[in-house]
């Protein structure tokens, strides 16, 4: 296991160094296009916001689906999942409340 989550912390320096993650150190205009990871700990408390996580699919210990990161985990709702042209994904975002770390 150890492997893998060194792995992912591999691709999420990968992402960061992505024009689209990384702030330019120049002023600019597309900073309002700037995306933001955020990590599970981040999530707290906020419920029905949208945010970006990178991490790993798990299940915790009574068998529900997460995403774990370095920080914690988020267990997954998809109990509204929908499917359309793109990925499958739930339409208000999974519910926050229960969060590890």
């Amino acid at each position: 296991m150890l492997s893998v989550r060194n792995r992912l912390n591999i691709i999420k320096q990968s992402v960061l160094r992505n024009e689209h993650f990384a702030p330019s150190t120049l002023p600019s205009r597309d900073r309002e296009r700037l995306v933001t990871l955020k990590s599970t700990k981040q999530l707290l408390g906020r419920s029905g916001e949208r945010f970006l996580l990178l991490g790993m699919l798990a299940h915790n210990k009574e068998g529900k689906l997460c995403v774990e990161d370095a920080d914690g985990s988020v267990e997954l709702d998809l109990s509204k999942l929908v499917s359309g042209n793109s990925p499958l994904r739930p339409p208000l975002g999974p519910d926050y409340r229960n969060i590890t770390g």
